[in-house]
């Protein structure tokens, strides 16, 4: 395994993170919603850098596996706050397709919040199928299969302190 972000490199960022959104969104009580379960370590972590009073909520989205659509993405669990008016930041763990965030803030929208904002630990260097711009990002990085931080390989490796490539990359 190849380290690509270190853990002092993911501190020091989501420190920053919390700073921006703390600074943007002074004298507001915004909305925070996780994407299970890549966000599992990033989320806690911006929030303690956070100088809010916010409330948070977790969404969970996956895969439709049936015979009918396959790879359609179904959400398993939403979003259970009243957001309505509300100003709402998605966080999630990757940007990689942009399909999870497009249909993240269609739902968040429907549900009547008053803005959406994206946050993203990372941002992969890529064609998106769906062009999505987050407002927050803590790294860039190439288009790889990572490790590490909340992010999973068959739900192995989520509680690595840093972001890693792994040397015999899968297919995926």
């Amino acid at each position: 395994m190849k380290t690509l972000i270190t853990k002092q490199e993911i501190k020091k960022r989501v420190k920053e993170l919390g700073q921006e959104i703390s600074r943007d969104y002074s004298g507001t009580v915004p909305v925070f919603i996780g994407v299970l379960k890549g966000v599992i370590c990033f989320l806690p972590d911006l929030l303690r850098n956070v100088e809010l009073s916010v409330e948070m909520d977790f969404v969970v989205i996956s895969f439709y596996h049936g015979k009918k659509k396959p790879g359609m993405l179904i959400m398993e669990r939403g979003i259970e706050l009243d957001i309505k008016n509300r100003s709402v930041i998605l966080v999630d763990d990757i940007l990689d397709t942009g399909n999870t965030l497009s249909l993240l803030i269609e739902h968040v929208m429907n549900k009547g919040a008053k803005d959406v904002s994206v946050c993203v630990l990372l941002k992969k260097e890529r064609k998106r199928e769906v062009n999505i711009e987050p407002n927050y990002v803590g790294f860039s990085i190439p288009d790889k299969f990572v490790i590490g931080y909340g992010l999973d390989y068959q739900e192995r490796f989520r509680n690595l302190p840093f972001i890693g490539v792994l040397e015999d990359e899968p297919n995926v």
